[in-house]
């Protein structure tokens, strides 16, 4: 699952609830952090933010991830 969620490039509150296993609203509040932070911000899409944003929040990134899955990042 969360190897999944890691070759999405936007993710919704729901995909940061299955990644990290927070309430929903943990979520929304990282979503915010993601957006104001780490320019995770998609501007045709408000519901989303950005893998890359998320994962600066959690201090790694998605290559570093799927690393732990002895996976290459192709996205």
């Amino acid at each position: 699952m969360k190897q999944e969620l890691l070759h999405k490039p936007f993710w919704k509150y729901t995909d940061i609830m299955n990644y990290a296993g927070v309430s929903k609203g943990k979520a929304y509040e990282i979503m915010k952090t993601c957006k104001n932070k780490y320019n995770g911000s998609i501007t045709y899409e408000p519901k989303y933010v950005t893998c890359e944003s998320v994962m600066k929040y959690f201090g790694t990134s998605r290559e570093k991830e799927l690393g732990l899955y002895g996976k290459e990042v192709t996205v």
